[in-house]
């Protein structure tokens, strides 16, 4: 699609490279805000009895709707935020109300692993993770992975990332907390590969014309 990039890994021009190490690798964790399309439980209780329960998916306006009180506004919002929002709206109804927010599934919020882990594809970013939780989650690296010529991709900002160093003698500069459409890109030792990303349906790895 248009804008779409094609970096040849073997190639990447110095110029489009950054320190991966320059990016958080010790920052205090955040509350999750929650997005469109997650998934949330609401329970409201009155007197240690429940009053009202349910699920319900974060609509692509930013809302759930809700008995008695109608449509409310969880997107960008912390679990104990919308619980605040909710108990102050539905105590005309329901005295007391005791509110609880969870967020049951993460859609909103995601990061890219390509190449040689077991379980490439998407995973989702519902928590504060570093590099190695999410290299963990897609199944750790493949006997092919070559682990020197890894690519870290944020915002369009190619770097090289040492997965070697970061995953056979623990040298944790580089495991950094990831952002929302982070990628993490790794070749195999075998094969030249080109990775493609940016503004396409399906960013990944094709395989490199032979010769």
């Amino acid at each position: 699609g248009t804008g779409a990039a094609m970096v040849e890994d073997t190639a990447l021009k110095a110029e489009a490279r950054a320190e991966i190490a320059a990016f958080s690798v010790d920052r205090p964790p955040a509350d999750y805000r929650i997005g469109f399309h997650d998934d949330l439980s609401v329970e409201v209780w009155q007197s240690d009895q429940p009053a009202l329960q349910f699920t319900a998916r974060v609509r692509s306006d930013g809302r759930i709707a809700m008995r008695w009180i109608g449509d409310v506004t969880v997107d960008g919002k912390t679990e104990a935020e919308v619980a605040v929002d909710i108990t102050g709206r539905i105590a005309t109804y329901i005295k007391d109300p005791f509110v609880t927010v969870r967020v049951t599934g993460v859609r909103s919020k995601q990061v890219y692993v390509f190449g040689e882990v077991h379980a490439p594809g998407v995973q989702p970013l519902g928590e504060q993770l570093r590099l190695l939780d999410v290299l963990r989650k897609a199944g750790g690296v493949t006997a092919q992975a070559d682990l020197d010529r890894a690519l870290f991709i944020r915002g369009g900002r190619v770097m090289p990332v040492n997965l070697a160093a970061l995953l056979k003698a623990g040298v944790m500069e580089q495991n950094v907390y990831l952002d929302p459409d982070d990628k993490i890109l790794i070749p195999s030792a075998a094969d030249s590969k080109v990775f493609v990303f940016g503004e396409v349906q399906k960013p990944g790895i094709v395989m490199a014309d032979a010769g």
